[in-house]
């Protein structure tokens, strides 16, 4: 590969960058380069690798189920890539989640090298950019300060409508899609520390069953839809 063809690959890139923004919706929380950034390095690369037209043409399909996604590989049949509809989703979400876990180690390493996770008694639970931090009694509004300064010096944002004190028996708090705190019992109805599925995550898989029963979907095989609505049910 040499200098010149590198170049004439990202000029194909840029090229197409600025076919395609004059026909996306331009709205200030639109980013350009998420949304049609794949397309344009796909041409830059086919470029690169002198791909014939048919290949070029293949290599978009895969690009678009990297960006949105359209019905066409959902209603085809016998195509190899039907399963990546999935798989590209679930890729760039264990990226998103192992960079933003990377950060959260670095809050967590530096509680404890301040001492604070003796001092206040306190017990970090994260996952991905989601924390709680339980504490000892009388100790929940120094460790709330604690964390946002340490948060400020390591450049990380803390969403405020999100943080707040909880102080269990009497209170209860969501995290992970269930709410902690104060239950009755199944088996016995008495009260105990307990968790359930949160208000939030269960009116969001009411919406989702609802979605997947759509009348619109009927021409699925009812097999078929069972298998989907059990996978989704048991998570």
């Amino acid at each position: 590969m040499s200098g010149r063809d590198l170049i004439t690959a990202i000029a194909v890139g840029q090229d197409l960058f600025h076919r395609l923004i004059p026909h996306v919706g331009r709205r200030k929380d639109w980013n350009f380069s998420t949304v049609t950034g794949v397309y344009c390095a796909t041409a830059a690369c086919a470029k690169l690798l002198g791909l014939p037209s048919g290949q070029v043409a293949a290599a978009f399909g895969i690009a678009s189920m990297q960006s949105c996604g359209t019905m066409a590989v959902v209603y085809a049949t016998g195509s190899d890539l039907r399963a990546l509809c999935a798989a590209f989703p679930t890729h760039g979400a264990v990226t998103a989640a192992l960079l933003a876990n990377l950060y959260m180690r670095r809050f967590v390493l530096g509680w404890q090298k301040l001492g604070l996770a003796e001092r206040l008694g306190t017990r970090i639970v994260t996952c991905a950019d989601d924390l709680v931090i339980l504490c000892k009694r009388g100790k929940a509004e120094e460790a709330l300060t604690r964390m946002r300064d340490l948060m400020g010096r390591l450049k990380l944002t803390v969403n405020e409508q999100k943080t707040r004190i909880c102080k269990v028996p009497d209170g209860q708090f969501d995290f992970l899609g269930y709410t902690f705190g104060r239950m009755n019992s199944p088996t016995t109805g008495k009260a105990c520390l307990g968790m359930r599925p949160s208000k939030k995550s269960i009116r969001r898989m009411v919406e989702t069953l609802h979605a997947m029963t759509s009348t619109s979907l009927t021409w699925q095989a009812t097999t078929q839809v069972v298998g989907k609505l059990n996978r989704t049910l048991r998570g």
